[in-house]
């Protein structure tokens, strides 16, 4: 269809517009088309960055995991190492029969320095157990649905964060155990060195030990 627009001087000029069969606004008649702008349809805004750390609970069973293979591997190690070299050990023979004996090998019965080691020994051993059996307690509390329950503090955005906070009497317990497992496990090690080696090896182990030491507590 056509329609007239009056013009100055009482011309008409017919514009052409674009009908009910979607022929585009093309020109039919005399006159210029008018312009047929397309409307702009806004797309879907962009997703939201993800957050962090995520709404789960897996980084912070991740670092509670790390903490206790850590302590898992410790106490495997000092358990082994109640296993004394033969310079630790003395060597008994029982005979049995006519053709057959047993030996049995016996720690030093007057070695102070020995007695030192397992007691380091046996305290490394049970500090670690007692973190692997804390983390794997924070473990289950995470994985049972406190984390979504438990409103977190400010300024507490990360894992690590809800740990120290929310879980606060496991984690502590985990890494005090932990702290304190490696220091008499350090301990051990000097204590052993002494012994099995000559006194004079006391002053380089004690540096290296305290080294580690200060290395580990920074």
């Amino acid at each position: 269809p056509l329609f007239t627009l009056g013009a100055r001087g009482g011309e008409h000029d017919d514009i052409p517009v674009e009908g009910a069969d979607g022929d585009g606004g093309e020109e039919t008649g005399g006159g210029d088309a008018f312009p047929v702008t397309t409307p702009v349809v806004p797309s879907d805004p962009p997703p939201p960055p993800p957050q962090f750390p995520p709404d789960g609970p897996d980084l912070a069973i991740v670092i509670v995991s790390e903490l206790k293979a850590n302590a898992a591997l410790f106490a495997a190690f000092a358990f082994g190492a109640l296993n004394l070299p033969p310079a630790l050990t003395v060597s008994e023979s029982k005979v049995t029969s006519v053709t057959t004996s047993v030996s049995v090998a016996r720690p030093l019965p007057d070695s102070e320095l020995l007695k030192a080691f397992v007691v380091l020994d046996a305290v490394t051993l049970c500090l670690m157990i007692s973190c692997v059996a804390a983390s794997q307690l924070l473990i289950y509390r995470l994985a049972d649905g406190s984390w979504y329950t438990a409103l977190p503090p400010a300024g507490t955005p990360s894992a690590l964060g809800r740990l120290v906070t929310t879980y606060r009497a496991e984690f502590t317990v985990a890494r005090l155990t932990f702290d304190l497992g490696v220091v008499s496990l350090l301990l051990a090690v000097a204590v052993r060195a002494v012994a099995v080696f000559d006194r004079s090896i006391f002053e380089p182990v004690a540096a290296v030990i305290f080294a580690t030491s200060v290395a580990v507590g920074i």
